[in-house]
């Protein structure tokens, strides 16, 4: 079925395969080959089985219009596994503003084994062209321009949980591709539950297309994306219509406002950060336990020891560092969670722990605690299997990759309350905290339990952790957890990192593999256009990204350096020009990035306030221009 709207947006629309969107004089059609489908998950053989939307015993189309938009929907009716099933899927044309909408409507929803729907597919990309590209949220971003010389296959990565959004796979619900100038930025409006599916074959083209997971089994509620189409356009142009959406839904929130909710957080701008670890035990059944050298699983340094390292970096002239404490608990890092007290006893206890908060603060840092609310591990005192987290034919996950070894996932509806038991434990014991790491809440993706008692949604999984985090804030507390997810950024005030991801190679021995130096993909700072102002982002200045100075990258994205005793001077200088760098531009927004040559080494960002800076990552020098 064909529609038409003023010669301005055609939209046809194949019930059986996909649909071609004539925008201008623009036309982008799914990729032929594609079908639609709809997965299930067998309770019997604990197998995926998937049908067709063609399979559908009756479809049906029809041209519908409200007084902002028209479009057509049709109607997939009845099916082998369940004659009562059916789902209705939309394309229509927003007329004021030109934007396409597609999505999937629920409406005989009496199945709870669904997995996952299948639909929309890959637009056609086929042309191999130096200035066609696809943008797309891998962690901190990457175009991959099509005739890219490597494959692309994030399910590779069991890392990147590739095929959910609100991941490391797609910290934003967004991608985008380019033809030239022209092009499309596609945006998921119902995320929870949505993901993408990445495929790039060495020197080919670049297929994305959208994943819709159930919600505990069912389709649940209407999914929606929208289409948007530019004659003129970049990476850039999709950054600040993002911005401009999280501006438009009340989801934006910069660190000035931040600063407001809590005043602590102005402490931030142009510091350095300070990551270390007090207790280190590795159970046997972990990955990382060393069988050849168990002596390498226990390690301790005591608060007071602690303490002295610090007063060493003062000593170096870093004037404002956030102090990042891994390890502090009563069995060490990544051990028996969420029961992380009291603080390690071979440490100093109680006692040494106070000490080393007060020590901080008399430097003039800010002291902050490492703690996890996810991992639900089976020695720890609270464990009980009545609360872990239960998938939809109620087995339960688990793990033994950590050092605390044998794990479960906590279900979410608990999570606020072993946070309230544990920082009200701490204020009475008189430590004083600047901030607080809540590990994982955002790089993990969203979890949904469907526990007999506790059943919860992705959706509701996001809101206890953000209670979590606004409960911390209300202690005047910084509060920071691992990377840049979108769900999360209105309520973080630091992440750990953002980075460029690196190929990689299978090797059993590394957990991820065996990291190359290169990146996969070109990469770019996408969640630095969206978020720069928004939350303090470090990085490493002795890192390599495709042979490029860490320290350059940190300047070129307005972050903060991390510190360290191992640092040469030098080095020891990089992190003080990172830090008095982002006293200038660390609360402005990031307007502009550019690649100025093509071997990508020289760059430039601009920021909001006038600020802009070069780097020659090939001569390794920097250009800084201030508007007076």
């Amino acid at each position: 079925m064909k529609l038409n709207y003023m010669d301005k947006i055609v939209i046809d629309v194949d019930p059986n395969k996909g649909f071609s969107i004539l925008a201008g004089e623009q036309s982008w059609e799914t990729k032929d080959g594609f079908v639609p489908v709809v997965v299930l998950y067998d309770m019997q053989d604990k197998q995926e089985k998937t049908f067709m939307f063609s399979d559908a015993f009756d479809i049906e189309q029809e041209e519908y219009k409200t007084g902002y938009s028209r479009g057509i929907r049709t109607y997939y009716k009845g099916f082998s596994f369940d004659a009562d099933f059916s789902f209705a899927t939309y394309v229509e044309i927003i007329e004021c503003t030109g934007q396409v909408k597609i999505g999937i409507i629920p409406i005989n929803d009496t199945i709870d084994y669904l997995r996952k729907i299948i639909w929309p597919g890959p637009f056609d990309f086929t042309d191999i062209r130096e200035d066609y590209y696809t943008v797309y949220p891998l962690q901190q971003g990457i175009l991959i321009p099509n005739g890219w010389k490597k494959d692309i296959c994030l399910h590779d990565r069991w890392e990147l949980r590739a095929e959910m959004l609100y991941s490391r796979s797609g910290y934003m619900p967004w991608f985008g591709q380019v033809r030239g100038k022209e092009g499309y930025w596609y945006l998921v409006n119902t995320p929870f539950d949505a993901g993408f599916t990445l495929e790039h074959q060495a020197y080919g083209d670049c297929s994305v297309g959208t994943v819709w997971h159930s919600q505990l089994g069912k389709i649940a509620y209407k999914r929606e994306s929208t289409y948007t189409f530019y004659d003129d356009c970049d990476y850039n142009t999709f950054c600040r219509a993002f911005r401009q959406y999280l501006k438009e839904s009340g989801e934006l929130c910069t660190l000035k406002e931040k600063m407001i909710k809590n005043p602590s957080v102005q402490t931030l701008i142009g510091t350095s950060i300070y990551h270390d670890i007090v207790y280190r035990h590795v159970q046997p059944e972990s990955f990382y336990y060393d069988k050849e050298h168990p002596e390498n699983n226990d390690s301790v340094v005591t608060f007071e020891e602690m303490a002295d390292k610090l007063c060493k970096i003062k000593e170096r002239g870093i004037n404002k560092v956030f102090v990042h404490l891994d390890g502090w608990t009563r069995c060490g890092y990544d051990n028996q969670h969420p029961d992380t007290l009291p603080p390690c006893e071979a440490a100093g206890g109680w006692d040494g722990f106070r000490k080393l908060s007060e020590t901080v603060k008399s430097l003039g840092y800010q002291f902050a605690i490492h703690d996890q609310y996810r991992d639900f591990f089976l020695n720890a005192p609270s464990y009980d299997p009545e609360y872990s987290k239960k998938n939809i034919d109620g087995t339960v996950d688990c793990c033994e990759i950590w050092n605390g070894g044998k794990q479960e996932y906590l279900c979410p509806e608990f999570y606020l309350g072993y946070v309230k038991r544990n920082f009200t434990a701490i204020k009475e014991h008189d430590v004083f905290l600047d901030g607080a790491y809540i590990d994982v809440f955002s790089c993990e993706p969203l979890d949904e339990c469907s526990g007999r008692l506790h059943r919860v949604t992705r959706e509701q999984c996001m809101k206890e952790r953000k209670k979590c985090l606004d409960y911390v804030r209300a202690q005047g507390i910084i509060i920071s957890s691992e990377e840049g997810v979108c769900w999360a950024m209105r309520d973080l005030d630091l992440i750990h990192h953002a980075p460029y991801v690196f190929e990689s190679v299978p090797d059993p021995a590394k957990l991820c593999g065996r990291m190359l130096p290169e990146t996969i993909g070109v990469p770019v700072p996408l969640l630095n256009l969206v978020y720069h102002d928004c939350v303090v982002t470090p990085w490493s200045i002795t890192a390599k990204i495709n042979g490029q100075s860490g320290f350059l990258h940190a300047l070129l994205n307005g972050g903060v350096a991390y510190t360290s005793l191992k640092l040469s001077e030098e080095e020891n200088e990089q992190v003080k020009r990172v830090a008095s760098w982002h006293e200038l531009v660390g609360t402005s927004e990031m307007i502009k990035h550019e690649i100025l040559d093509k071997s990508g080494d020289v760059q430039r960002t601009v920021f909001a306030n006038g600020a802009e800076i070069t780097v020659d990552f090939g001569k390794n020098t920097y250009d800084i221009k201030i508007a007076e």
